[in-house]
């Protein structure tokens, strides 16, 4: 496949929290976590990410995907291009 879409939705809310105060965050995170197109095929060498992603780069210190302090973790609304030499 040359063309492929991914969509993920989440709902990161913290349940039973009543009233404002510090609870108001937690409540309400309901939406669109994941929702990207892949254009190209990686076996071919290159390949396109268009979209909300995450981008674990490396060991993720810097830039990673998932948090342990975030419920919904790291996301990025990019464009990345993967290039596989000798493919």
């Amino acid at each position: 496949n040359w063309l492929s879409f991914r969509t993920e939705i989440q709902d990161a809310s913290a349940f039973r929290l009543g009233g404002g105060g510090d609870a108001a965050p937690l409540r309400n995170r309901a939406g669109v976590r994941l929702a990207y197109a892949d254009i190209g095929v990686e076996e071919d060498g290159l390949q396109f990410r268009v979209g909300r992603q995450e981008l674990p780069l490396g060991d993720e210190m810097l830039v990673g995907a998932d948090s342990e302090w975030d419920p919904i973790g790291y996301l990025f609304d990019a464009v990345r291009l993967r290039h596989r030499h000798g493919a």
